[in-house]
């Protein structure tokens, strides 16, 4: 808008027909300009001006109206009702939250490429055998699996996710797992190198991926860390993947 001419469009009416005039503000009130027939593109620019000015105001009416109710709006709210529910009455009720029962259908017929990259590292086998990459990775799986029942999960399942800049990445999250109950969906990375520098850079812009799509370390997405002088609680794992399973 700040490439439109100066002052305002006032139409008015002599004798049956329009004649425009570009007002503009003066010291003394305001002036007014005739603009001649072959000079239309001027009153066109002035009338767009005011249009663009009005919407301008409520879009920001509008924008201040949508941060007020984000502000406000819980988007777990019905899932947060089941999940403080106990555990008898969670298995007498089937909740409502977007349909667990077909969430749990998809994923039990989604297919996937499964990430291959270095295979040759997948040497541990889980209580379900399959390979995982660590010792670490298998105490997570094997707790995950013994509660079958309620959870299930895949192993580096790929994640399509976009950066700052729109560009899409897809990453593999050590595990990604499901409630049975709810259909809802968790993210679990354990960093098992923060002692190394470029791993744990790595691992702190893989973090900042999840929270720029809104996947927050806590709620959706759960971490563990480890390093040479500071091994992966077994009592950590179990307390997390428990609450999963309530």
């Amino acid at each position: 808008m700040r490439t439109f001419p100066e002052g305002t469009l006032k139409i008015k009416e002599k004798h049956g027909k329009m004649y425009f005039y570009r007002q503009v503000k003066k010291a003394k009130g305001r002036k007014e300009i005739y603009i001649k027939r072959q000079d239309v593109d001027v009153a066109q620019q002035l009338a767009q001006k005011t249009y663009l000015q009005k919407v301008s105001r409520v879009l920001e009416e509008q924008l201040q109206a949508l941060n007020i109710f984000a502000s406000s709006y819980n988007d777990t709210a019905l899932e947060q009702i089941y999940d403080e529910l106990s555990h008898e009455r969670k298995q007498l009720i089937e909740p409502l939250m977007g349909s667990a029962r077909q969430k749990l259908k998809e994923w039990n017929e989604e297919t996937y490429e499964p990430y291959n990259a270095y295979p040759e590292y997948k040497i541990y086998e889980t209580d379900r055998g399959e390979m995982v990459r660590s010792k670490s990775e298998v105490i997570i799986a094997n707790l995950l699996y013994r509660h079958r029942k309620d959870l299930d999960y895949r192993y580096e399942r790929p994640l399509k996710l976009r950066a700052k800049n729109g560009e899409e990445i897809t990453i593999h999250p050590d595990f990604t797992i499901i409630n049975k109950h709810t259909g809802r969906i968790y993210y679990y990375e354990h960093a098992g190198k923060m002692d190394d520098p470029k791993y744990a850079t790595d691992f702190v812009k893989k973090m900042e991926l999840y929270a720029a799509n809104n996947i927050w370390q806590g709620e959706e997405l759960l971490v563990t860390y480890e390093a040479a002088g500071a091994p992966l609680s077994t009592t950590c794992v179990r307390k997390m993947v428990d609450r999963l399973a309530e």
